[in-house]
C-alpha cells in the first residue's frame, strides 16, 4: 500500500529508563510511529553492550553515524532506540531499526530492565510476526488441500448412493435398511482411503449432515417399518450423528496437538539460533577484552624496559580494570542469557495472541534451563 513514510535523521529513544529506574515508553517516539502509513519491516538487534550492534544497525540505515557506539552509552540512554528510514529495497515500506543500548552493563541500570528490554526488542521485531503469519498460511493451505481432497473422494465413493437417491431406488418398502447399509459401506470405504489430510472427519460429517433430511424422508416412506421401528431408527440416526460429531472434534484436537508440537519444535530451533548468536556475541566481547588487555600489557612492558616506571604504574590501574571487566563478562554472561531467554518466553505468552506465542514461551523457557 502506498502511504506516508518517515525518514529520520537520527535515532530517538522509544523505551527508556525513567528517573525511578523503570522502563517508560517515550510519547514523542510513538507520535513518529503514528505518522507511518505504510507497511513496516522491523529489525531489532539484541545482545550485550559493546558487541557491535549499533555499528551493524548504522550500516543497515546506510549511515556512518546514528546509534550510539561503545562508551558513548550512558545510563540515561539505556533502553530501546528507534530509527525509521525508507526501506532500501521494498517500495512503500518503512524500515524500523531497533537497537538495545547498554544490556548487561551493571553500571547502567537494573538487570531486570535488561531482561525486559531484551524481550521487548525481540517481540517488537518482525521475526515472531513473520513466523506466525507464514505458519498460518501453511496451515490454511493444508486445510484447503485436505478439504479439496476429501470432497473429491466423497464425490467418487458416494456416487453410486447418490445415483440411487436420484432414481428413487430407496423410496420403497425396505429401502431405508438398504440406504443405511449402502451409506455405512461408503463411509467405511472413505475412512479406509489414504491421503485425506487433517479435515477428513469434518468434511464427512458435513456431507452426512446434508444427507440427514434425505435419510429421514426415506425412513418415513418405508412402509415395512412400524412406527416404533421408525422411532428407533430415528434415534439410532441421531446417535450416529453424535458419534460423527465427536470424531470430528477428536480429529481437530489431534490437529491442534500436532500444531502445538510442530510450533514448539520450530520455536526451539529459532531460540537455539538466538542462543548461538548471543553466545557468539559474548565470546567476541571477551576476546575483545583480552585483545585490549594483551596490548596494554605489552605497552606496559615496553614502558618498563624504557625506564618509564611512573607511566607503567599508572597503566596498571587500566590493566586491572580491564581484567575486572573481562572477569565480570565471563561470570555474568550465562546468567544474563538464561534470565533473558526466560523473560522472552514469559513476554511472548503475555503479549502475543494465539497458541503460537504460548508455545514460543514454552520453548524459550525450556531452552533457558540449559544455562
Amino acid at each position: 500500500m502506498a502511504g506516508e513514510t518517515v525518514s529520520m535523521t537520527e535515532p530517538v529513544c522509544l523505551i527508556e529508563n525513567d528517573s525511578d529506574g523503570k522502563l517508560r515508553v517515550v510519547r514523542s517516539a510513538l507520535d513518529i510511529l503514528d505518522q507511518i502509513d505504510q507497511h513496516v519491516v522491523v529489525v531489532a538487534v539484541v545482545g550485550l553492550y559493546r558487541t557491535g550492534k549499533s555499528y551493524l544497525m548504522n550500516k543497515l540505515a546506510g549511515e556512518r553515524k546514528g546509534f550510539a557506539l561503545g562508551a558513548t552509552i550512558q545510563s540515561k540512554t539505556k533502553g530501546i532506540w528507534m530509527w525509521c528510514v525508507p526501506h532500501p529495497e521494498k517500495r512503500d515500506h518503512t524500515l524500523v531499526l531497533l537497537d538495545t543500548e547498554g544490556l548487561g552493563d551493571v553500571e547502567k541500570g537494573d538487570e531486570k530492565n535488561d531482561n525486559w528490554i531484551f524481550s521487548l526488542a525481540v517481540l517488537l521485531s518482525s521475526t515472531l510476526k513473520v513466523l506466525q503469519e507464514e505458519y498460518e498460511k501453511i496451515c490454511e493451505r493444508n486445510y484447503k488441500e485436505s478439504q479439496k481432497a476429501c470432497k473429491s473422494k466423497i464425490e467418487c465413493i458416494f456416487a453410486p448412493l447418490e445415483e440411487q437417491i436420484r432414481d428413487g431406488s430407496y423410496m420403497t418398502s425396505g429401502g431405508y435398511k438398504k440406504y443405511c447399509n449402502d451409506l455405512k459401506l461408503a463411509t467405511s470405504e472413505y475412512r479406509s482411503e489414504g491421503g485425506r489430510g487433517v479435515k477428513a472427519e469434518e468434511v464427512l460429517k458435513e456431507y452426512l449432515e446434508r444427507k440427514a433430511s434425505i435419510g429421514q424422508a426415506i425412513l418415513s416412506a418405508d412402509q415395512s417399518l412400524s412406527e416404533a421401528e421408525q422411532r428407533a431408527e430415528a434415534e439410532k440416526a441421531k446417535r450416529e450423528a453424535s458419534e460423527r460429531e465427536n470424531r470430528a472434534m477428536e480429529e481437530q484436537l489431534e490437529v491442534q496437538e500436532k500444531l502445538r508440537v510442530d510450533q514448539q519444535r520450530t520455536y526451539e530451533e529459532n531460540v537455539n539460533q538466538l542462543m548461538e548468536r548471543m553466545k557468539r556475541d559474548s565470546r567476541n566481547a571477551i576476546a575483545e577484552h583480552d585483545r585490549v588487555l594483551q596490548a596494554r600489557l605489552r605497552e606496559q612492558n615496553d614502558l618498563l624496559q624504557q625506564g618509564f616506571d611512573d607511566r607503567a604504574h599508572q597503566m596498571q590501574r587500566e590493566i586491572d580494570a580491564l581484567k575486572g571487566a573481562k572477569a565480570e563478562e565471563e561470570q555474568k554472561t550465562p546468567s544474563f542469557m538464561s534470565t533473558a531467554l526466560d523473560t522472552v518466553g514469559t513476554a511472548a505468552t503475555l503479549f502475543l495472541p494465539g497458541i503460537i506465542p504460548k508455545v514460543g514461551g514454552m520453548a524459550v523457557k525450556w531452552l533457558s534451563k540449559w544455562f
